[in-house]
């Protein structure tokens, strides 16, 4: 659906396609909190994970876009990331890596050493970013 010039929600999900720069745009992820949660002594069913693996997919057969921009948020833990955060977070930046010519990370307040995870596979980090007209 287009909401402005170069712009589209890409429906049914949270995700907008920009067209002039060929990028997905995706926030608040928050991979890592059914185990945190967990932690704290809620149980809820881990299905995050492969909810949040399958909407990229979905994603991905609609608007083939070369670059995805996480604009914030794709962990949970404001601390050190745990390991189950680690490693959810490295199999997706991992996926993505497959389906994407460009994956940039604009930090969010949760993104807290994600540089650690980051690194590992070449992707920047940027507290804020301009890309074409995008702030």
């Amino acid at each position: 659906m287009k909401l402005f010039e170069d712009i589209y929600a890409v429906e049914p999900y949270p995700v907008l396609y920009l067209e002039d720069i060929d990028s997905l745009a995706i926030a608040d992820l928050h991979l890592g909190y059914e185990v945190l949660s967990s932690e704290h002594g809620l149980s809820i069913p881990k299905i995050q994970f492969k909810k949040s693996m399958d909407m990229i997919n979905h994603i991905i057969e609609k608007k083939n876009a070369s670059r995805i921009i996480i604009v914030g948020d794709i962990k949970h833990e404001f601390s050190e990331t745990s390991y189950h955060e680690y490693k959810e977070v490295s199999i997706f930046l991992e996926s993505l890596s497959k389906l994407f010519r460009e994956i940039i990370l604009v930090k969010g307040n949760h993104d807290t050493f994600i540089t650690r995870i980051t690194k590992k596979y070449d992707i920047p980090v940027y507290d804020e970013l301009e890309i074409g007209h995008y702030l």
